[in-house]
C-alpha cells in the first residue's frame, strides 16, 4: 500500500535510501536553494507581485500567505522564524508563525 495517496514508496528498511547516503550527496538539482527557480514557478501559475508591495497574490488578487505552526517546547523555533522569514521573503511570499499546545494545533488543523 502507498502512503499519502500514492504520493510516496512504502518503507523496506528502517533508514531510507536517500538518508543512508553521505549528506554531500543528498543535495540535488531537484532539491537545491534556488529562489530565482521559485520566483519563475510563481510566476508561471500567477502568482505575481500585483500591488508592488514586494509580496505576491494569488491569482485572484488576494494576498499569498503561508501560516506555520509549532508548539512552544519546539527547539529549532527561532531558527525556523528566521530562516523561514527570509527564505520566504527572497521569494516574495509573506509567511505568519503562530505557536500553540498540541491538542489546539491538533484542532486547527481538523478545521482546516
Amino acid at each position: 500500500m502507498f502512503a499519502a495517496h500514492g504520493h510516496g514508496d512504502p518503507a523496506s528498511q528502517l533508514v531510507p535510501p536517500a538518508l543512508a547516503r553521505p549528506r554531500s550527496r543528498r543535495l540535488t538539482a531537484k532539491n537545491a536553494y534556488d529562489p530565482a527557480a521559485a520566483r519563475a514557478l510563481l510566476d508561471k501559475f500567477g502568482y505575481k507581485d500585483r500591488d508592488g508591495d514586494g509580496y505576491r497574490e494569488t491569482p485572484d488578487g488576494k494576498p499569498l500567505t503561508i501560516a506555520k505552526a509549532s508548539t512552544p517546547d519546539a527547539t529549532p523555533t527561532a531558527r525556523a522564524t528566521s530562516c523561514g522569514r527570509s527564505n520566504m521573503d527572497a521569494i516574495g511570499i509573506r509567511i505568519t508563525f503562530f505557536t500553540q499546545k498540541w491538542p489546539e494545533l491538533n484542532k486547527i488543523a481538523i478545521r482546516n
